[in-house]
C-alpha cells in the first residue's frame, strides 16, 4: 500500500505544481503590472506558497 500511495502523491504533486505554476504564470501575465519589485515580490511569494501544501501532500506519503 505505501508503494501506491507514495506513486500517487508523486503524481498528484508533479501533476499539481504543474497546474500551480502555470495558473501563477498566467494570472501574472494578464493581472501584474510592468513592475519589477511588484512581480519579483509576487514570484518570490508564489514560489513559497506552494511548499504548504506539498509538506501536507508528502506527510500523507510517509
Amino acid at each position: 500500500m505505501t508503494g501506491l500511495r507514495k506513486f500517487g502523491a508523486v503524481v498528484l504533486l508533479v501533476v499539481g505544481l504543474t497546474v500551480y505554476a502555470l495558473l501563477v504564470m498566467r494570472f501574472a501575465i494578464d493581472w501584474l503590472p510592468e513592475h519589477w519589485a511588484l512581480q519579483g515580490l509576487f514570484y518570490a511569494v508564489a514560489g513559497i506558497v506552494w511548499i504548504f501544501p506539498a509538506r501536507r501532500v508528502m506527510r500523507w506519503m510517509m
